[in-house]
């Protein structure tokens, strides 16, 4: 669950660093909300953190098809046809 929640904060803040992105640097009041070049760090942060959400994922989720009984082969199966579709856009079945 907690990989879920923090899966969810850091699509949030792409979310919020891409719309911070967007708005005009005259805008009146951004500056003092919103300070221009410290967002930097953010930005920064959000992708690298994404892909470990990501690496945390994939372990959780191939060894809970294991642990439910599904044959290795049939999950290889699997993550070759996401792949597949997720690469290409074909239909996954």
């Amino acid at each position: 669950m907690s990989i879920d929640a923090l899966r969810g904060l850091i699509m949030f803040t792409m979310i919020f660093v891409n719309d911070i992105a967007g708005f005009p640097a005259d805008r009146p009041g951004l500056d003092a909300t919103f300070p221009g070049e410290e967002w930097d760090d953010l930005c920064d942060l959000v992708f690298p953190a994404f892909l470990f959400i990501v690496g945390m994922s994939i372990p959780l989720a191939f060894n809970a098809r294991l642990n439910k009984g599904e044959p290795l082969g049939k999950t290889l199966v699997h993550i070759l046809v996401r792949t597949l579709s997720l690469l290409g856009r074909i239909e996954h079945p």
